[in-house]
């Protein structure tokens, strides 16, 4: 099943606050990255002129990924999102990079702690995947390799929070 590739944009306003976004979908069909690069861009040259705001200077190209047949894509029964596994990687040069995970399975906690169990296979697992790849190397936002986990606690969030 091909899925389409959306861009976002975001708009400032006048107001200290004043954000929005609107959004376009892209062909699946398009040859390269750098075709949907170009897309992107020319269509944000398109709209530019539309707008009595302002483009914030970078677009986000997302790529829908089929997931769909993951081995345990399931629903726990007392699964709860705002029991959060995080994970504060560090990258090559000391700099941290926390990665949360929305609903993270109990006995994936020490019992009587809120420490990750870092000797469970399925964390293990996630945090190689993080710190030494697959395909790629992960790295943070200013491409710096992800290499090492400081620390990995279960940490909770109020209900309504987006972060």
């Amino acid at each position: 099943m091909a899925l389409s590739v959306e861009v976002v944009y975001t708009i400032k306003d006048s107001t200290p606050s004043g954000e929005s976004q609107m959004s376009i979908f892209l062909p699946v069909g398009l040859t390269n990255m750098l075709s949907y690069l170009e897309v992107a861009q020319s269509f944000a040259g398109f709209a530019d002129f539309l707008l009595s705001g302002r483009f914030l200077g970078i677009a986000e190209l997302c790529f829908g990924v089929d997931i769909s047949s993951l081995a345990n894509n399931t629903l726990d029964a007392e699964s709860d999102s705002e029991e959060i596994g995080e994970f504060i990687f560090e990258t090559i040069d000391g700099k941290p990079v926390i990665v949360n995970v929305p609903g993270i399975k109990e006995d994936t906690v020490l019992a009587n702690s809120h420490d990750i169990d870092l000797a469970n296979a399925n964390v293990a697992s996630f945090v190689t995947g993080v710190t030494t790849g697959v395909a790629f190397q992960p790295t943070d936002i200013g491409e710096r390799d992800i290499v090492n986990l400081r620390t990995a606690t279960e940490r909770f969030r109020n209900s309504g929070s987006s972060k």
